[in-house]
C-alpha cells in the first residue's frame, strides 16, 4: 500500500496519527457507519471511525485504545483493530501477539469485535492471514468470533480487467498462498489470468478491493496493450478501472460478505503520466463506488500535494452523505448495474429502492454524450438529454406512481365510481372505446351523456415525490369545448365523498381545453385564468398535456405547460406561453404561471386527480405522475 513518489512520511505523520496521547477520543458522529482512514487511529473530529494500530503504533493494550475502544461500546460504535506486518500473528517482528492480546482484553471486558483489518504485504502475507482468521474463529466467546475480517486488497474475483497489464493475475489469496498457476481465460480478444478466491477456505468476510486512482492505469487508453477494448483517453483510464475492480468485487461477492473499498485521490507512480483526478472526479469516483454496492470505505490519503489527507477525508465524507437520504429508505437496494463500458468513456452506476431510482452518469468520452438508460431503468425523456465531455451528473428517477390512471384494464362499461373512485358527479364517467384517432388506446374516459359539465375526484395513492423535487404531470385528453384534470390532494378518510374534505388549499393547479383554447389556472375552482397564446386546441384531436411544478420552500409553486397534437403525429412539445387574463389592457407572454400553493398542496402529498369535461366528446386517458428530470 505505497504512495509512489510521495514517501510516506510526508502523507502520514507517524508520530502523532490522531493518537489520543492524553487518553481523550472525540467519537465519530456517525459511529455505526463503516467509513474509516488510514491517518486517523484513536481520535476523529466527528468524521470517521477510528481504526487503532494497536502495536504498532503504541502497545496492543495502550490506555488510549483500551479507553477508547470501551466508549465505541458504551455507545454502540463500531469496534476494530488494524495489524500491520509488524503486528502479523504469524512472524510479526514488533509484537506478534497483538492480536492476541487485543481479544482476550476485549473478551473479559465483554467488548464486542467489529471488524480485524490487516495490511499484511511481504512473504508471509497470507501465513499471517491464515493465523488472524485462526486467532479469531476459534476464539470461545461469540462476541470475539464473529468479527469481520479483511485483507488489504483481497476479495473474491476469477478476473480483473483492471490490471493495467493484460497478464496480470487478480490478487487473490487462495493463487497466492497456494502456489497455484493460474488458468487463462480469454477476455475481450486478450488473455487474461484468472483465479478463483475460495472464500470457504480463506474465512475472509469483508472484501476489500483497492480501486485507487493509480498513475499507471494510463496504459488502458494505449492500443499497444489493450488493442481495441481500450479507453478514449488517460482521464477515462484512470477514473474508469477503479470502477471495474470495485463492480468485479461486487459482482462475486459471497453472500454475507461486506464490501469495504480502500480509496485514495490519486497514486502517482514512476515511468507513467496521468493528470490527478479533478475534485467533480474523486466525488463521482465514490458516489459510483457507492451505487454500486460498496457498504463503506477506507480511504488512505489524499496524494495530491495540493490537497491535504484531512480535506480529502472531508471531501469524500460530504461526496458519500450526499446519497445518506436516498439510501436511509428502507426498502431494499437493488444494484442494477454491475457491468463498465470501457471504450465509450462512460459510466452509469445506478440503485433502485422501491419505486426510486438514483443514477450517477459520468461521461470521460471525448464528445458529449446523449444520455440512454439502460434496460434496468424504465424511463425515457421527453427530450435528448446531454452530458458534456468531461463532466458527470446524478438523476434521480421516479419509475412509477400510484397516481398512474390507465384505462386499458378495466372492461367497457365500467363505471367511475366501482373504481374506488367518487366526487360530486362520478357516476356520470364510465370506460368507453376512444371516438377519435391520434390516441393509440381503446379504452378511455368519457362522461355518459351530453349537455352538462361532470367532475370526478380520482383517488390514486401519493405518487413518492418528496417536498423538494419537481413533479411532471401528463393527460391525454379530447375536447374543444371542455375537458380538463389537475393532481389534487385527497383525503384518504374521506373518499366516499370527498368533496368534503378537500379544500383550497388541498387543490393543484387545472389545466383545460376551453372552446378552441388552452387555459390554466393556479388552482381548480378559482385564481386568475391564463390563457395560452401561441396554441390553439382543435375539436375531435387528441392532445397530450405536461405540467410541471415546482414547489419552492414557500407557498407559492410555479407552474410550466407544454403540448403535442397526438392525431397530427406531434412527437416533439410545444412549449406554453400565456396571457393573464384578468389583465385586459396588457398582454403578456408568461412562460410560467404562479401557482398558489400551500404546504398541503406540494408534489409529496398529491395523490389523485380531479377530471372534468363538458360532454360526451369528450375523452381523457392516461393520467401520469412523474419526478421531472432536467
Amino acid at each position: 500500500m505505497i504512495l509512489h513518489r510521495y514517501p510516506i512520511s510526508s502523507l502520514l505523520a507517524v508520530a502523532c496519527l490522531g493518537l489520543s496521547v492524553c487518553g481523550t477520543s472525540v467519537l465519530a458522529e456517525n459511529v455505526n457507519v463503516p467509513i474509516f482512514d488510514w491517518g486517523v487511529r484513536g481520535e476523529s473530529a466527528d468524521e470517521v471511525t477510528p481504526i487503532p494500530h494497536a502495536g504498532h503504533d503504541w502497545g496492543a493494550l495502550y490506555s488510549g485504545y483500551t479507553d477508547f475502544w470501551q466508549e465505541q461500546h458504551d455507545i454502540g460504535g463500531i469496534v476494530g483493530v488494524m495489524l500491520r506486518n509488524d503486528t502479523g500473528p504469524y512472524d510479526g517482528t514488533k509484537d506478534k501477539d497483538a492480536l492476541s492480546k487485543i481479544i482476550n482484553w476485549m473478551s473479559d471486558n465483554d467488548i464486542e469485535l467489529d471488524y480485524v483489518f490487516s495490511d499484511f504485504e511481504s512473504d508471509t502475507t497470507w501465513e499471517n492471514v491464515d493465523a488472524m482468521i485462526s486467532l479469531i474463529r476459534n476464539h470461545p466467546n461469540p462476541l470475539i468470533n464473529k468479527a469481520k475480517i479483511g485483507q488489504y486488497s483481497a476479495f473474491a474475483a476469477p478476473v480483473d480487467l483492471s490490471r493495467h497489464w493484460n497478464n496480470m493475475q487478480n490478487p487473490d489469496p487462495a493463487e497466492r498462498k497456494n502456489g497455484h498457476t493460474p488458468n487463462r481465460v480469454k477476455e475481450h480478444g486478450l488473455f487474461m489470468k484468472a483465479a478463483q478466491f475460495n472464500v470457504d477456505v480463506s474465512g475472509l468476510n469483508v472484501a476489500m478491493p483497492n480501486p485507487y486512482p493509480y498513475e499507471y492505469f494510463s496504459v488502458h487508453s494505449g492500443s499497444y496493450i489493450w488493442d481495441d477494448y481500450k479507453t478514449p483517453n488517460v482521464r477515462s483510464s484512470v477514473f474508469w478501472a477503479p470502477i471495474e475492480r470495485l463492480s468485479s468485487a461486487k459482482k462475486n461477492l459471497p453472500e454475507g460478505q461486506v464490501l469495504i473499498p480502500w480509496i485514495a485521490g490519486f497514486v502517482s507512480w514512476d515511468n507513467y503520466d496521468a493528470p490527478e483526478p479533478n475534485v467533480e472526479d474523486r466525488k463521482a469516483l465514490l458516489q459510483h463506488m457507492r451505487l454500486r454496492g460498496a457498504d463503506g470505505y477506507y480511504s488512505l490519503a489524499s496524494g495530491i500535494p495540493s490537497l491535504t489527507n484531512s480535506e480529502y477525508r472531508l471531501e469524500m465524507k460530504a461526496a458519500w452523505e450526499e446519497l445518506d437520504g436516498f439510501f436511509d429508505s428502507t426498502s431494499d437496494s437493488e444494484y442494477l448495474i454491475l457491468d463498465t463500458d470501457k471504450t465509450s468513456g462512460v459510466i452509469y452506476s445506478a440503485v433502485r429502492k422501491g419505486n426510486v431510482i438514483r443514477c450517477l452518469v459520468s461521461n470521460l468520452s471525448d464528445a458529449d454524450h446523449i444520455v440512454n438508460f439502460p434496460e434496468q431503468i424504465p424511463y425515457e425523456f421527453d427530450e435528448d438529454q446531454i452530458i458534456a465531455t468531461g463532466t458527470h451528473k446524478m438523476f434521480k428517477i421516479l419509475v412509477s406512481s400510484k397516481m398512474d390512471v390507465d384505462f386499458e384494464e378495466f372492461p367497457i362499461g365500467w363505471q367511475l365510481d366501482t373504481l374506488g373512485v367518487n366526487g360530486p358527479d362520478g357516476i356520470e364517467y364510465c370506460v368507453k372505446n376512444s371516438a377519435y384517432s391520434g390516441h393509440n388506446s381503446d379504452k378511455v374516459l368519457t362522461p355518459v351523456d351530453s349537455g352538462y359539465t361532470p367532475k370526478a375526484w380520482v383517488f390514486g395513492g401519493k405518487t413518492g415525490l418528496e417536498s423538494d423535487d419537481i413533479g411532471v404531470y401528463y393527460a391525454k385528453m379530447v375536447g374543444g369545448n371542455g375537458v380538463g384534470f389537475a393532481p389534487v390532494v385527497i383525503d384518504e378518510d374521506e373518499t366516499e365523498n370527498p368533496i368534503n374534505g378537500v379544500g383550497w388549499q388541498r387543490q393543484g393547479p387545472l389545466s383545460i381545453f376551453y372552446w378552441g383554447s388552452f387555459k390554466v389556472r393556479p388552482f381548480i375552482s378559482n385564481g386568475d385564468m391564463y390563457k395560452a397564446n401561441n396554441y390553439s386546441i382543435n375539436a375531435n384531436n387528441w392532445y397530450e398535456v405536461k405540467l410541471v411544478v415546482e414547489h419552492p420552500e414557500n407557498t407559492v409553486g410555479i407552474g410550466k405547460w407544454s403540448i403535442r397534437n397526438l392525431t397530427l403525429g406531434e412527437t416533439g412539445w410545444t412549449a406554453l406561453t400565456f396571457d393573464n387574463e384578468a389583465t385586459d389592457s396588457v398582454v403578456e407572454y408568461l412562460t410560467s404561471v404562479p401557482l398558489h400553493l400551500s404546504t398541503g398542496t406540494s408534489n409529496d402529498s398529491f395523490n389523485g386527480w380531479y377530471v372534468y369535461a363538458y360532454d360526451k366528446n369528450s375523452q381523457i386517458d392516461d393520467l401520469k405522475a412523474r419526478n421531472y428530470i432536467e
